[in-house]
């Protein structure tokens, strides 16, 4: 499926060299090599929410929050994968990439956040009129606030995939103003 994607996606976005560049650490910023460190702690973050998905879930008997605990799981996958993995961590199109779907992320979790805030509340303030099981509970409160504070943990991974793509982009134009010095001092002696 991975490649699949990946051969989608590279056909309206074919490869160019220049981004598929894998960094080496000490090209990169200390800063930049740190937040590479921690993405490994903040994917545990998000593991441990779809384990409470998943927990909630099977408490509740519902699939309500299937999609949540899947979501929580590739992030956690991504982010392990670009700390641990230099290929992934260091490259510019990977972190350029990993911005764009964290965001996308971040909107399908505020999405879910929302809709169960709106659903819980219904279920309160009217509990003869809701549809489906839904009741009032203590339980759909705290998940509604654990559904919040996964957006933030999402938000940060998109903060730092976007730190990282301005630092990648920063060691770029060093090495293209580095290139064309080089080529300008080679054709001055030529001439």
């Amino acid at each position: 499926m991975t490649q699949f994607l990946e051969a989608f996606e590279g056909y309206f976005r074919p490869l160019d060299e220049r981004f598929a560049t894998i960094f080496e650490l000490d090209e990169i910023s200390p800063a930049s090599a740190l937040m590479l460190q921690r993405l490994k702690h903040l994917s545990v973050a998000t593991l441990l929410m779809s384990v409470y998905y998943v927990a909630v879930m099977i408490v509740e008997s519902s699939a309500e929050f299937v999609g949540s605990a899947g979501l929580a799981i590739l992030e956690c996958i991504i982010m392990r994968q670009t700390s641990i993995f230099p290929a992934r961590g260091r490259s510019l199109a990977h972190v350029s990439h990993m911005t764009r779907a964290f965001t996308m992320f971040l909107s399908l979790t505020i999405a879910k956040g929302f809709a169960i805030l709106y659903s819980t509340y219904d279920a309160c303030k009217m509990p003869t009129e809701t549809l489906g099981e839904l009741e009032c509970s203590h339980l759909r409160w705290v998940t509604t606030c654990v559904i919040a504070i996964n957006g933030y943990f999402v938000y940060v991974a998109m903060l730092v995939f976007s730190r990282l793509c301005e630092d990648y982009t920063l060691v770029l134009a060093s090495r293209a103003r580095i290139e064309r010095t080089t080529s300008k001092g080679v054709d001055e002696a030529v001439v």
